[in-house]
Order: C-alpha cells, then sequence, then structure tokens
C-alpha cells in the first residue's frame, strides 16, 4: 500500500535514510553523512509538510520517496527514494514513482527532475524510468 508517511513511520525512515546516506558514501566519499539528529529533523520536517511517502506490505514501511512540487515551475522534485535490500526489484520504486506521477498530473506539474549519480545502481533505474540526463557534476580530487 502508498500512502503518506506518518509519525509512526519516523523510526523506519530514519533507519532507511541511513542505509541510503551509506550507499551514497560508499559511491563516493564526498556525501556527507548526516548525523542521527539532522536525519530525524529531516524526517520529522518531511512528514510535516507531506514529503514523504510510504510503501508497505505487511504493515510495515519497505520503501519510500521524498518528493516536493514548485507549482510556480510546474516542476515536482524527487530529493529520495529508497527500497529495503530485501524489496528490491519488487516494482516497489517503480510504484511510489507512478503515484508522484499521477499527483504532479493532477497538479497540472509538467516536468520531474531528480539527481542520480552515474556510478549508482539507480542512474539505470532512473534511465528504465523514462528520465533522460541533463547535466553532469564533475569532481576532481585534488
Amino acid at each position: 500500500m502508498i500512502r503518506l508517511a506518518n509519525k509512526n513511520d519516523v523510526a523506519a525512515l530514519q533507519l532507511m535514510l541511513r542505509k541510503l546516506f551509506e550507499e551514497y558514501h560508499n559511491i563516493d566519499t564526498c556525501y556527507d553523512n548526516p548525523t542521527d539528529s539532522e536525519i530525524l529533523d529531516d524526517v520529522n520536517n518531511g512528514i510535516e509538510k507531506g514529503l514523504y511517502t510510504v510503501f508497505t506490505s505487511a504493515d510495515s514501511v519497505i520503501g519510500f520517496i521524498k518528493t516536493h512540487i514548485n507549482k510556480d515551475k510546474h516542476l515536482g522534485c524527487v530529493d529520495n527514494i529508497f527500497v529495503m535490500n530485501e524489496h528490491r526489484g519488487k516494482r516497489v520504486a517503480t510504484k511510489l514513482i507512478e503515484n508522484f506521477k499521477l499527483i504532479c498530473k493532477k497538479e497540472n506539474i509538467t516536468r520531474l527532475q531528480l539527481t542520480s549519480d552515474l556510478r549508482s545502481d539507480a542512474y539505470v533505474f532512473w534511465k528504465n524510468q523514462g528520465f533522460t540526463p541533463f547535466a553532469s557534476r564533475m569532481n576532481l580530487n585534488v
């Protein structure tokens, strides 16, 4: 089931965000690992603003998407998405994206945007969802 996150989901979202940031950091140590306090603040603020949507199975949160909409620019943004390892490959992330697309269509949003590291598994996922590369961030270690 897909639904907006609520206060009962805080612990699950914290755990998944910690895992997500560890995955980012494993790809590139330039990614900051936020503190537990920063993650908790983000989760609480995001729930309050309706930014987190969760996918549940057997009353457990197994994945989430964090999004926001800029109505002035007709833009929907995917900030983060995560699915627990044991549930990957079961279309959970795809269903979360499809749900966000429906919300965007109702809000007259004409474009979705996100950032994905070229070296991550997620990059291929996003291309398979129809997203096209737009720009590239380049780094140089000194």
